[in-house]
C-alpha cells in the first residue's frame, strides 16, 4: 500500500474545528495489480488539545 493523507479545516474557532480529510491509496502492487481508492472523511475536534 502506498499512500497519502490531505487534510484542511473548514471552520475553527478557538474551541472547535471542523475538518475534511482525504485519503488517497494505491494497493495490489505486489500482485502486479493497481488498485487506486480514495476516501473522504468529515470530522470535528473539540477543545483545544484536538
Amino acid at each position: 500500500m502506498i499512500g497519502y493523507q490531505i487534510e484542511g479545516q473548514y471552520v475553527g474557532t478557538e474551541n472547535f474545528s471542523a475538518l475534511v480529510e482525504g485519503i488517497f491509496n494505491i494497493s495490489g502492487l505486489e500482485q502486479g495489480k493497481l488498485i487506486p481508492t480514495i476516501t473522504i472523511f468529515n470530522g470535528f475536534r473539540f477543545g483545544k488539545a484536538g
